[in-house]
């Protein structure tokens, strides 16, 4: 079955080399050039520009972004699922510089995970991407920050507020020698928790190492390690009632190794990818019971290959993906699954361009499926751009969905399950599940007018098949692939700064769904917004800056599914509303910087938390210092 998938993945791949042989003689006249082949949707911005809002952590600053809704669990720092223009946390991907960072029991993206410190810029593309990735949701991308200066760098952030918040986060960067750079740094938090008494504690490790051995090639090892204490997010449901626990019922331990290798040669760019991510679970049920621990695997390995001309962009690459989970060494579960692409970026005329992409993507049980994304762009001034993209994504099972244990990998299993373990140790995979499948067409408009106004609109259309859910005429709990989903929706940006020092930012955004049922599948407003509006002002030559900024979201009234009590989910109304934040700031020289945030000041009540509403008005302090840059 491995082998039949594997001659699949790599007879794609081998077509892509073909066809790259055949480009290279095309372009052997042309000149190199152009940016790298990336798609125009994607919303970008830098954290220079989010870090004077508000934020608690890392999920805070994708609200901000157009289509991103984030629904805390928990207090700050717990998980925080995202929902992309309807599509369910399952369905979103998070990466680090184009390289998932999933979790292969549960197949959700942790952002909680991600420090605000190590961003360099954060990428939203809901449709098409640059990655080689062909997901149903949309991908979350990381672009880490690195150091490429010549003077040392020191930088020191540290943060205190309301109910236990606060975290502190240093960097150092350093050249060492003429070719080997270095950037590392280390985050601790401590966050509130609904224990009384008790504090949520979090470190993460980060280190970018940067090696270029000759002028064409460069070598670059990262490592993110991540150990915490928490409570477990919600749906993941517990055999018995969490207030007999007197301590986090779940302790994390994660460690993620990338190794990634860049060369080029004349017009084609390589970059190889090996990726090793380990996490290290125990999960408590009562506090006289001893933790069961289990640790789940990823091992990711991705070959991407570009060729660039003036006429003509050719890129092409194979993913291989192995996962495996273990449970004290006496069951273990794994699976692999590949995908293939191919693609080309072709300018028709000057103010024409034309993107395509054919896929293949593999999972166990022969589940084979190809995919085709394209894009046209039309400029018609330096001020206008228009776009239509068609896309077609998958996702598949996660470890968890495969063998019947969802949410609780150390919990109760069913009479086959004992047997199996027993006889051969291991637990069989249901390979009969197929990967969720969804296709999504998009319109889009970005215009630019006078004196910094640049603004955006995009209409969408999407439908999901074959969703993974339980089956309902089982008195046990199985998963099946079964109905589909439609969704369609509207994002608008507007972004102006009419004077110096000034800059103000409007998104909004409408989603609407509807499944197999009749019902909604969107557990989200259908209409939800955030605003901003920012001026500052220096004095003495610049030696002394202030920023003064207001912020606010706002979301229709909606139904969720909720839990109040374990196995026992209801719908729950949650009412509209709106929150209105402020944040100053002072930076003295250039080095020192002093920020007095107020959340939620006039002590709304919102949708943001499952196990709680905000308690209202939150201040905090803060102050960031760079001793050397």
């Amino acid at each position: 079955m491995t082998g039949r998938f594997l001659r699949n993945v790599f007879l794609l791949y081998s077509v892509a080399i073909s066809a790259s042989l055949f480009s290279k003689t095309l372009a052997a006249t042309e000149n190199a050039g152009g940016d790298s082949v990336r798609t125009g949707t994607a919303a970008c911005d830098s954290v220079g520009s989010l870090h004077h809002r508000n934020y608690f952590g890392f999920p805070d600053l994708l609200f901000l972004q157009p289509g991103c809704w984030i629904r805390h669990t928990g207090y700050p720092g717990q998980w925080a699922p995202l929902w992309i223009r309807g599509g369910n946390p399952y369905q979103t991907v998070l990466t680090v510089n184009g390289i998932p960072l999933i979790d292969p029991w549960t197949g959700l993206a942790d952002f909680s995970l991600i420090p605000v410190e190590m961003i360099d810029r954060i990428e939203i593309h809901p449709s098409s991407n640059p990655f080689g990735l062909a997901p149903v949701g949309g991908v979350v991308n990381i672009v880490e920050r690195e150091f490429s200066g010549d003077r040392p760098l020191t930088r020191i952030v540290y943060r205190d507020g309301k109910d236990g918040f606060s975290d502190m986060d240093v960097t150092f960067g350093q050249r060492l020698g003429r070719r080997w750079n270095i950037l590392s740094g280390l985050l601790l938090k401590s966050y509130g928790e609904a224990l009384p008494g008790r504090a949520f504690k979090g470190r993460t490790f980060r280190t970018v190492l940067s090696f270029r051995p000759a002028r064409n090639m460069g070598i670059k090892y990262r490592i993110l390690a991540h150990l915490s204490d928490l409570d477990l997010p919600f749906g993941l449901y517990m055999p018995a009632d969490t207030l007999f626990l007197e301590d986090a019922h779940r302790k994390r331990a994660r460690t993620d190794h990338r190794l990634e290798w860049t060369w080029h040669f004349k017009k084609v760019e390589n970059t190889l990818s090996v990726v090793r991510s380990i996490l290290d679970d125990e999960i408590r049920e009562l506090d006289y019971l001893p933790r069961n621990e289990h640790r789940s695997s990823t091992t990711h390995i991705a070959l991407r290959q570009v060729l660039r001309s003036d006429r003509l962009k050719l890129h092409y690459g194979l993913r291989l993906i192995f996962r495996r989970w273990e449970l004290a060494d006496t069951l273990n579960i794994k699976d692999t699954a590949g995908h293939a692409y191919l693609g080309t970026h072709i300018p028709v005329l000057p103010q024409v361009d034309v993107r395509a992409e054919i896929g293949l993507h593999s999972t166990p049980g022969s589940h084979h499926r190809f995919l085709v994304r394209s894009q046209v762009t039309w400029k018609p001034g330096t001020t206008i751009r228009c776009w239509a993209a068609y896309d077609e994504g998958v996702r598949d099972p996660s470890l968890g969905e495969r063998s019947g244990m969802l949410f609780y990998p150390a919990g109760f299993l069913t009479a086959e399950q004992i047997l199996l373990s027993r006889r051969i140790r291991r637990l069989e995979i249901d390979t009969s599940l197929k990967p969720e499948f969804g296709r999504q067409l998009e319109l889009g408009l970005r215009w630019q007018l006078g004196r910094g106004a640049v603004g955006s609109l995009k209409g969408y259309w999407k439908r999901t098949k074959d969703l993974i859910l339980p089956d309902p005429n089982t008195s046990e709990y199985t998963l099946r692939n079964q109905g589909h989903a439609r969704f369609w929706g509207a994002e608008s940006r507007f972004v102006w700064g009419p004077w110096r020092g000034f800059q103000g930012s409007i998104v909004l955004n409408a989603v609407n769904g509807v499944d197999d049922r009749g019902g909604s599948p969107v557990e989200q407003p259908q209409f939800w917004g955030n605003m901003s509006v920012g001026w500052s002002v220096s004095f003495f030559s610049g030696d002394l800056k202030l920023l003064v900024m207001v912020s606010g979201r706002t979301w229709s009234g909606f139904w969720r599914w909720h839990d109040p009590y374990p196995d026992d989910p209801r719908l729950e109304y949650r009412d509209p509303g709106g929150i209105f934040d402020a944040k100053v700031s002072f930076t003295v020289i250039h080095h020192a910087e002093f920020s007095y945030a107020i959340d939620n000041i006039f002590g709304a009540e919102g949708p943001f938390v499952d196990t709680r509403f905000l308690s209202g008005r939150v201040t905090r302090f803060g102050f960031s210092w760079n001793l050397y840059d």
